[in-house]
């Protein structure tokens, strides 16, 4: 018997990282995914493969190689780490919270290019970052509106 269909929007929602997000801000997100049907045994992704999003599983499970378990392992408990010791606006990192515009223009011509469905996602996510630039003192508030209106286009 195949499993029931699961609306994208309802499944996100669940997630804690999408709880507290509206309806629209949820639609947009879903744009962006890409439903994967996973054969047991078939490999996702390498180690060095460029990072182009995230997987959420909703049925069965995800089981990494052991090297790759042990690098996700310590970078989580340094992420933890750093949230636990100076908030989440001082534990995250990245393109964003560096001002990096040239990095995250190449993030999504990249995706443009070759995951169209994830640039979606990954402007959302990364738009949700900019204010904890702008808390961490990483980013200000003038490379913060060029990050949006880099974001924002479509």
């Amino acid at each position: 018997m195949p499993a029931p269909r699961i609306r994208t929007q309802q499944f996100l929602a669940n997630l804690p990282l999408f709880k507290e997000l509206a309806g629209a801000e949820l639609d947009r997100i879903a744009a962006g995914t890409t439903e994967l049907h996973v054969p047991r045994g078939e490999v996702l992704f390498n180690k060095g493969d460029p990072c182009v999003g995230f997987h959420v599983v909703i049925y069965g499970h995800m089981a990494p190689m052991a090297s790759r378990a042990f690098f996700t392992l310590d970078y989580l408990g340094n992420v933890r780490a750093s949230v636990l010791d100076g908030g989440l606006a001082h534990g995250m990192g990245g393109c964003v919270a560096r001002g990096d515009v040239g990095t995250i223009l190449k993030h999504l011509e990249a995706l443009d290019a070759r995951f169209p469905a994830s640039g979606a996602l990954y402007r959302e996510l990364a738009l949700r970052n900019v204010p904890l630039g702008i808390e961490r003192g990483t980013l200000s508030s003038p490379r913060a509106a060029e990050i949006e209106n880099l974001l924002l286009r479509t």
